[in-house]
């Protein structure tokens, strides 16, 4: 018997690697934003003119971790100014594959790229995939009353966010030379905040989620041995269950034993030359 054969014999639940970790550099991050200042006439303005804009909103604060890492990286006005959060940012999207967030789609990433590529003058990071797990919720949790992540968290009994206590918190944590109290208790407040945000929700939802993530980047592509792995997690040993058709094709349908998500071959068994039309 070959010592690899004896050490599985001995050995047969040691866990393994994950290759999103070995082959994928994965970013989850959330980023924390000041209001703009405006004149107001009245506190039921709906519409606020360009001309009465006296200072935009900007990045006050971010976190973010490498999946399945350990370190969570903060970064804020108060630690390292509007710059040095810009360049800190810049680099890690830079070396990342894919990012994680929460409806960054909309958010964190326009405000990112306003705030890192154009205001701080660094340029454009490297491509990367975005993978916003907002868009999942919206498929597979249509049925859920609220999509707030706190909300979604909670439901799936996942974590819970941490009570900021309102818009005080933000007045407290923020700079004085932008109308704030630059409160070092509140900053302290806000930190956590933001880094619970990443390691206590987004890490745990986006673990819960995967086999439902569509366009999630695939591991195998990412590794050079060509072994057949599962588009999510990765893992070998995909198992053959029944065919996959579209409107012109049948392909082998399969699924994995580790995350349970489907995926299907990439070449026909069988098609059809014409279509209706």
């Amino acid at each position: 018997m070959s010592l690899q054969a004896q050490l599985d014999k001995i050995l047969p639940d040691l866990p393994q690697p994950d290759p999103r970790t070995e082959h994928l550099r994965i970013l989850l991050l959330d980023i924390e934003t000041y209001p703009a200042l405006t004149w107001q006439w009245s506190l039921w303005d709906k519409f606020t003119p360009v001309e009465r804009i006296v200072r935009e909103g900007g990045l006050l604060s971010w976190a973010a971790k490498w999946y399945a890492e350990d370190e969570t990286v903060f970064s804020a006005l108060w630690t390292d100014g509007r710059q040095g959060m810009a360049e800190r940012m810049h680099a890690l999207l830079c070396e990342a594959d894919a990012v994680v967030t929460y409806n960054g789609n909309r958010f964190d990433l326009p405000k990112l790229r306003t705030y890192v590529e154009l205001d701080a003058g660094l340029g454009p990071v490297s491509p990367f995939t975005s993978v916003d797990l907002f868009n999942t919720v919206r498929h597979v949790g249509a049925g859920m009353l609220s999509k707030k992540l706190g909300y979604v968290t909670e439901r799936l009994d996942l974590g819970a966010k941490l009570d900021t206590g309102g818009f005080d918190l933000w007045v407290g944590a923020m700079p004085v030379d932008l109308g704030g109290r630059g409160d070092p208790d509140a900053q302290a407040t806000m930190e956590a905040y933001n880094r619970g945000d990443v390691t206590e929700t987004l890490e745990p939802l986006y673990d819960a989620l995967l086999p439902w993530i569509k366009g999630h980047p695939h591991a195998g592509l990412y590794d050079e041995s060509g072994v057949n792995r599962c588009q999510r997690c990765g893992r070998e040993g995909l198992e053959p269950t029944g065919y996959a058709r579209t409107p012109l094709g049948t392909y082998r349908r399969y699924r994995c034993p580790c995350c349970r998500s489907w995926s299907r071959g990439k070449r026909a068994v069988q098609s059809v030359d014409a279509r209706g039309i």
